[in-house]
């Protein structure tokens, strides 16, 4: 019997101290929950002071070789050629035989005009002699005045077959003299398209000559990217290490049908000594824009509108702010924001994060820019 009453009251004992703890548990969790948060620790951030000063845009591209002077030239007659005296490379004087064209049928054409012009002489000559047997004729009163105006309008139809047979004959000569296919200036021959054998007809292309000395170098942009540029503008030619300065001569008023315009910079030689049709980068270096500097990693560049992370009485602040100049490691800005203010530097990730929580935050002494 005194061993379940000792067990009775060990077991109620037992239940007390339980009970006891789990208020005291309960009591301490509820405590906890009372007591306000540990401070957040400052986010530590790297950092760049606002400046005022210049920024230029450098826009990178390549431009292509072409000859300021350069011609296609092209048959003007139809016929056989019958032999190409120059090829690819080879030098050409103006008034040079490139081509010769087989010249029969001008040669015929030459001899029907001489007949035709022969046969309106003489027939000119006829009317001429009946004219004058009827003026006579006429001033005797010998024939009406229907008559003689006839016998005028046929002295005047005589001499217009006489002046157009004579046209026919030049213009025949002129044909004639197409069958020598020559160099309208001095240069060189890039292309040539024909071989002896080939058939010529007017318009075909034969060859291709460019002038030397000055060339143009072009350029193809988009009109956001070309709205930045203006002629006087700096461009900078590179090739394996060597660089060769100039100034944008034109650029285009149209764009082409892909939207493209055009910047073209002419030099007294080719830069490099590069051949036409040849490629070579160039930079081309926009007018300097004054204005609040911050580094490029500092702007947020989002859908609609352009920020940088302010760092303000130790918080990220984050201020919208318009893009007036990009540089290469510089950009220049307009906002709410003055030389000497503090913006946070950083990949678009962490900037984005800052905008949203702006949080404490601390510059990184060991990295501060």
């Amino acid at each position: 019997m005194n061993r379940w009453i000792k067990r009775i009251v060990w077991t109620v004992v037992a239940v007390a101290v339980v009970a006891g703890g789990a208020f005291v548990i309960h009591k301490k969790k509820v405590a906890i929950e009372h007591l306000p948060p540990p401070p957040a620790s400052p986010y530590p951030v790297l950092t760049a002071t606002v400046r005022t000063g210049s920024v230029s845009e450098e826009i990178r591209t390549v431009a292509l070789v072409q000859s300021d002077r350069s011609a296609q030239i092209a048959a003007q007659v139809s016929g056989v050629i019958l032999d190409c005296r120059v090829r690819e490379g080879d030098s050409v004087k103006k008034g040079m035989v490139l081509a010769r064209i087989d010249p029969r049928t001008l040669d015929d054409a030459i001899e029907a005009a001489r007949a035709r012009l022969a046969a309106a002489e003489e027939e000119l000559r006829r009317v001429e002699a009946v004219f004058a047997r009827d003026k006579a004729l006429f001033e005797g009163n010998a024939i009406s005045r229907q008559t003689f105006e006839l016998s005028r309008a046929q002295l005047e139809s005589a001499r217009s077959a006489r002046i157009s047979a004579q046209q026919a004959l030049d213009t025949a000569k002129t044909l004639r003299t197409y069958a020598n296919v020559v160099s309208p200036f001095d240069g060189r021959v890039t292309a040539r398209f024909v071989d002896p054998g080939d058939l010529a007809s007017p318009g075909k292309v034969l060859f291709t000559i460019e002038a030397p000395g000055t060339v143009r170098l072009i350029s193809k942009l988009s009109q956001d990217r070309l709205a930045r540029l203006k002629p006087g503008d700096e461009a900078v030619f590179i090739d394996s290490g060597r660089t060769e300065r100039a100034k944008i001569t034109r650029i285009y008023p149209a764009l082409d049908p892909t939207h493209l315009g055009v910047v073209e910079t002419l030099l007294d030689r080719s830069p490099f000594g590069l051949p036409a049709g040849a490629t070579v980068a160039v930079t081309y270096i926009t007018e300097p824009v004054e204005g609040l500097l911050v580094p490029f990693t500092a702007i947020l560049q989002g859908i609609n509108e352009t920020l940088v992370i302010l760092v303000q009485d130790g918080q990220a602040k984050p201020v919208p702010v318009q893009v007036v100049r990009r540089g290469t490691k510089e950009v220049a800005v307009q906002g709410d924001i003055a030389s000497g203010d503090v913006v946070v530097t950083g990949p678009p990730s962490e900037l984005m994060w800052l905008a949203a929580s702006r949080p404490k935050v601390v510059a990184n002494a060991t990295s501060q820019r």
